[in-house]
């Protein structure tokens, strides 16, 4: 995890370096609202300070309304609060769905929130164009974590720990199911795994995913109408084979006819809120640069994820 985590550093220091060479930008001033998905991101700041060198003011929430972790979920209604009481002054804002709806990036794996009151915080974006068409709202989001073991599942619900294992070996069987076909060996393991886990645990489990998914297709609804300028989505510790993947699928077909300008899903939840800031800089200075991704290989599968660079 710590080679990840120096590898999507890298990335980052990538994409925000382009802000500090690109002269494009030097005369783009604004007002940005910034709402990371927790304290973690909010305590690198140096995204943040380099925006603030070439002359942008960033508005951050207070410590205290973010997560913490599991054991400490930020508080979205006040969140809300803050982000009414400050979005009239600001020129853009980059949020994160999944602060403003379940409390952090961890919480919206573990929440009990009553889809209804999901829908009603979903809303406040809707609220809010209204009130400030001309405000420009770049959402970052998350489908939640398949990961390949139980162990692997930190920061779910606490019977991930026990069932787990079980879950995700089933679940990537549907996945298989439904895009390759199984064998009558892993139908009778898919059969295995299923009954495994009692119902209870299942229904809980669906039930939260279910909810997630269904503000992801609010979000992309309000792409579609213009309250959201652009929205990511990233797949957090993907398996090539999960649930993660199959809910995937269904929000690339949902968003079928979104451009990559309005909508992306990417892997990885590290690099979205950085792609987002650099989406909403450029938008504000006018200007579309042309940039090269050089890679070491002619194809590099990632050995933490699903995905494959083909060059």
């Amino acid at each position: 995890m710590k080679t990840i985590r120096m590898i999507l550093a890298a990335v980052l220091a990538g994409l925000f370096s382009l802000l500090a060479v690109d002269a494009s930008l030097a005369a783009a001033k604004g007002k940005l609202l910034f709402v990371p998905y927790d304290n973690c991101a909010l305590a690198d700041q140096a995204a943040v300070e380099r925006l603030r060198s070439r002359g942008y003011e960033v508005l951050l929430p207070p410590a205290e309304l973010l997560s913490d972790g599991a054991a400490c979920p930020g508080q979205p209604d006040k969140l809300w609060a803050w982000v009414r009481a400050n979005i009239g002054t600001a020129d853009a804002a980059m949020v994160s769905a999944d602060a403003l709806l379940y409390g952090g990036l961890v919480p919206s794996r573990r929440h009990e929130l009553p889809e209804p009151l999901l829908a009603a915080r979903v809303a406040q974006f809707a609220v809010l164009h209204q009130k400030y068409p001309d405000i420009r709202f770049y959402v970052f989001g998350s489908l939640m974590r398949t990961s390949g073991d139980a162990a692997a599942g930190r920061g779910g619900p606490d019977y991930y720990l026990e069932y787990g294992d079980d879950i995700v070996a089933a679940t990537a069987l549907v996945d298989k199911q439904e895009t390759q076909g199984l064998t009558r060996a892993e139908q009778a393991e898919l059969s295995r795994h299923m009954n495994a886990v009692p119902p209870d645990v299942w229904q809980d489990w669906q039930a939260r995913r279910d909810k997630n998914l269904s503000m992801n297709r609010c979000l992309i609804d309000y792409t579609r109408k213009g309250v959201v300028r652009h929205f990511v989505i990233g797949q957090d510790d993907t398996a090539p084979l999960s649930q993660t993947q199959r809910e995937g699928r269904i929000l690339t077909a949902y968003a079928q006819g979104l451009p990559a300008g309005k909508f992306q899903l990417l892997a990885g939840d590290a690099p979205v809120d950085a792609v987002l800031v650099c989406r909403a800089v450029q938008d504000l200075a006018g200007s579309k640069p042309a940039r090269c991704l050089c890679l070491p290989a002619a194809s590099i599968t990632e050995f933490y994820r699903d995905n494959t660079f083909e060059t």
